[in-house]
């Protein structure tokens, strides 16, 4: 289970519907009966739809953990408009290893994740 802060940037200069997404996530991973805790901090480009009651999204970037590792991931979910400021927000995660960035050489999680989306203006 993650628990964190996700943050989303705008990036008008190349398009109106284009985010960089990060933030820090905490996790408590069990391994062979030992838990671990990790941070994670994702550094990815989103697309989020603009307009309309649902608005899909799509993530792709790089995953850092603390102590060291770094996996890609592949987010798609969507938004769903409460009111002008807030959104709920659902989201399916996979991380993978890559052989060449974008092909994955071995699937490490899957993971599906609700949230609250403000939008700050």
């Amino acid at each position: 289970m993650h628990t964190g802060i996700i943050g989303h940037v705008w990036m008008p200069r190349t398009s109106e519907k284009m985010y960089f997404r990060t933030g820090v996530l905490f996790s408590q991973l069990d391994f062979d009966g030992e838990k671990k805790n990790y941070f994670k901090i994702p550094c990815q480009l989103e697309y989020i739809f603009p307009k309309g009651f649902l608005r899909p999204r799509v993530a792709y970037g790089l995953n850092f953990y603390m102590p060291s590792h770094r996996t890609v991931s592949f987010d798609i979910g969507a938004n769903i408009k409460l009111s002008e400021t807030f959104f709920l927000s659902a989201t399916s995660d996979i991380e993978f290893n890559p052989t060449m960035m974008i092909v994955p050489k071995s699937m490490l999680s899957y993971s599906l994740k609700l949230g609250l989306f403000l939008n700050i203006k």
